[in-house]
């Protein structure tokens, strides 16, 4: 019984590390050279490094078809995550199943506490999915906020100049973090190879069709086409599209606006029917 309480202890402690460290998003430590990247400089985290190299030997008994496989690569490339699909899903695998097999052990302990842990690991499988959805999503966004200024000043650029490598630098400076982030690597990627390519994995790893409409501009102008009246028409349907955007979540402000008032409106009420019912309880006791 006793040596059943420890197991279950270390468990619990593993499992709700693990638990909490994802739902937190906490960020993972370095690990090996072969499975991720770290741009912290933080030491290294011997519970993740252990999950990680145990998730990529269960990696190899985990089938992906290929379809699901080249869309979740896909992903795990626009979040820069340096690791296969195999071994990701086997990485969450383990997460949930140390939390599930802990629902097992405490069964008869707390059936209850029991479930709630199954519970658990279930929704901490199918919340690392929903978290990478929500990431993408946010690099896009952040991304296309800008495209509007971007492609304003390609067309302006295109007039003086067709060097698209000299443009980017120039952007660079005042663009935003993601954005920004992005340029560098692709200006480094033009340095080092062509800029065909290097312009097709920019488009590729933000999955966007503004950006590819952008992305196809630049191809051709680097292949010796006048594009500058292109861009100035691109870059006026993207700044409609951003309105239209801005204009649905101004749309959306109402409805929580008024939602506040609805409430502070019965705080109100609420604050003189109490005050009015004392006041009527002491009148009261006088005739009685």
């Amino acid at each position: 019984m006793i040596l059943l309480l420890i197991i279950v202890f270390i468990l619990l402690y593993f499992g709700f590390y693990l638990s909490f460290a994802g739902v937190l998003r906490l960020m993972p430590a370095k690990v090996s050279k072969n499975f991720t990247k770290s741009k912290s400089k933080q030491k290294d985290n011997s519970l993740e490094s252990f999950s990680l190299e145990f998730a990529h030997k269960l990696s190899r008994f985990i089938y992906i078809n290929d379809y699901k496989k080249k869309i979740l690569k896909k992903k795990l490339k626009i979040l820069e995550i340096n690791m296969t699909p195999e071994t990701f899903i086997a990485k969450k695998l383990i997460k949930s199943f140390i939390v599930g097999i802990l629902g097992i052990l405490i069964y008869s302990l707390s059936p209850i506490l029991s479930v709630l842990c199954i519970f658990l690991a279930v929704i901490l499988y199918l919340s690392e999915f929903q978290k990478m959805n929500e990431e993408i999503k946010k690099k896009k966004d952040a991304v296309e906020f800008e495209l509007p200024r971007f492609c304003n000043t390609i067309s302006e650029e295109l007039k003086i100049h067709h060097d698209i490598l000299k443009i980017f630098e120039k952007y660079k400076e005042t663009a935003g973090e993601v954005l920004k982030k992005e340029l560098e690597m692709t200006i480094s990627d033009m340095k080092s190879s062509n800029y065909e390519s290097a312009l097709i994995r920019f488009e590729g790893r933000i999955s966007s069709s503004n950006l590819s409409e952008l992305t196809r501009g630049l191809l051709s102008t680097l292949r010796g086409d006048d594009n500058s009246i292109y861009f100035q028409i691109l870059s006026h349907d993207l700044k409609q599209i951003e309105l239209q955007r801005l204009k649905m979540v101004a749309i959306k402000q109402p409805e929580k606006i008024k939602k506040y008032s609805i409430l502070l409106f019965l705080s109100a009420i609420l604050i003189y029917g109490v005050v009015l019912g004392v006041y009527i309880f002491n009148e009261s006791a006088i005739f009685f």
